[in-house]
């Protein structure tokens, strides 16, 4: 789980801090509202971005965004630096993980990465605060084991750094296993595009941003996986029995619903409804358990399941209630704070936030906003005056309704301003 993240010169975020106050951390859901062009999609793509540099394909994701490495930095600056700080909590292990990428030269010209365990028993992983670092020069571990490094390399040094060759312990390995496996666990689906989702497909690792692959996607689940599949859209959209993924020609797979109509009927994705392809793409991903961990029936045919199947711990959604009948969003949104996944998505619908308890509002909704030197700001929307005054006799969406975005956004700068004089 994402605990806290920074990030300085990308886009339109310059010195943006998620918890934006000292010692807050992130939970479970991260909800992002506010206006349009505030840069709430930019938060999901920077982190989808950092991610890329450790365990993705920099110039692959790049290029399915139609982007170049020069549009990652602010616009108005002429730095080539992104500075990164981020934090992941997993089990009993803090991660911390500092970067300075440059645009220019397409990596990172310093890594800073420390292991932080609460459990100093652990047969696996160090006992002890372990720290590994570079400046461009050579790679250090704390221990004292230092290498210097001769080759290039794109993004993250952790990205091409071979692990099993390193002269350190087998415990100082896995820390920087458990590090990558951090940012596996990052998924961006904030792309989701119906039209991709109805293409049939053939073989699937996993599904895209955009939903691509999804047939065959869900025809590669195990059948433990595709029952909770089931299961879920049910619960969501009644009438829907089944959600399976049918072979045609050519070894193509195509995306099938069986409803209850006049008995039982399948319906060929051609006919889906966009709300219902957004919602079987985000719990296929939620049910999806890396193939090295899940536990196959004796049912399960081994040459049919997916052999690569990733697992993912964090969700990245835009616009989550996009095509989807508010009354199916509550199911939803009630489904997702029950899923082990950390969710983090952006919503400009104040019926969406009437689903959140009071206490999760006020701990998981952030206001995303454009100060006066027009990069993004962030703020705990429920903390803002004029909006905690309303939630004491209002639901949540109805205080986010309440209020005027623009003005509460001046709001929360003039919170920020001021919180930066005190410091």
């Amino acid at each position: 789980m994402i605990k806290s993240f920074k990030i300085d010169n990308f886009k339109a975020l310059n010195d943006f801090q998620i918890p934006a106050g000292v010692g807050e951390k992130l939970g479970h859901l991260v909800c992002l509202v506010g206006l349009n062009g505030a840069g709430k999609s930019t938060v999901l793509q920077a982190i989808d971005f950092v991610s890329q540099l450790v365990v993705g394909d920099l110039s692959k994701w790049l290029s399915s965004r139609g982007w170049k490495r020069a549009d990652l930095t602010s616009r108005p600056g002429k730095k080539r630096n992104i500075n990164i700080e981020i934090e992941f909590r997993v089990a009993k292990y803090t991660l911390e993980w500092k970067a300075v990428y440059n645009s220019q030269l397409g990596r990172c010209t310093r890594e800073d990465l420390r292991f932080l365990p609460d459990d100093a028993s652990s047969k696996v992983f160090p006992t002890g605060e372990v720290g590994y670092s570079h400046d461009g020069g050579a790679f250090k571990v704390s221990s004292g084991y230092r290498r210097d490094l001769l080759t290039d390399f794109e993004g993250s040094l952790f990205n091409r750094l071979k692990v099993h060759g390193l002269e350190i312990s087998k415990e100082e390995k896995m820390a920087i296993y458990l590090f990558r496996l951090c940012f596996e666990g990052v998924k961006s689906l904030e792309l989701l595009s119906p039209s991709a989702m109805r293409r049939p497909s053939k073989k699937a690792v996993d599904v895209g941003s955009g939903g691509e692959d999804l047939a065959a996607f869900v025809h590669g689940l195990a059948k433990s996986e595709a029952a909770s599949l089931n299961e879920a859209v049910a619960e969501i959209y009644p009438h829907v029995k089944a959600i399976r993924a049918r072979n045609a020609q050519y070894g193509w797979k195509r995306i099938h619903v069986e409803e209850e109509y006049f008995g039982n009927s399948e319906v060929d994705s051609r006919h889906i409804n966009d709300g219902l392809l957004r919602v079987a793409a985000i719990v296929a991903q939620t049910v999806a358990e890396s193939a090295v961990l899940r536990k196959l029936d004796a049912s399960d045919d081994a040459s049919l399941v997916n052999p690569d199947q990733k697992g993912y711990d964090v969700l990245l959604l835009d616009e989550l209630e996009n095509g989807i009948n508010p009354e199916v969003i509550r199911s939803l949104v009630g489904y997702l704070h029950g899923v082990r996944q950390q969710v983090v998505f952006t919503t400009h619908s104040p019926m969406l936030l009437n689903y959140l308890e009071d206490n999760v509002a006020n701990e998981s909704v952030f206001l995303v906003f454009r100060k006066r030197d027009g990069s993004s700001g962030v703020s705990r929307f429920y903390s803002i005056p004029s909006v905690k005054s309303r939630l004491e006799v209002m639901g949540a969406g109805e205080a986010f309704a309440d209020v005027s975005l623009g003005d509460i956004s001046k709001e929360a700068e003039g919170m920020c301003r001021d919180s930066n004089s005190v410091g």
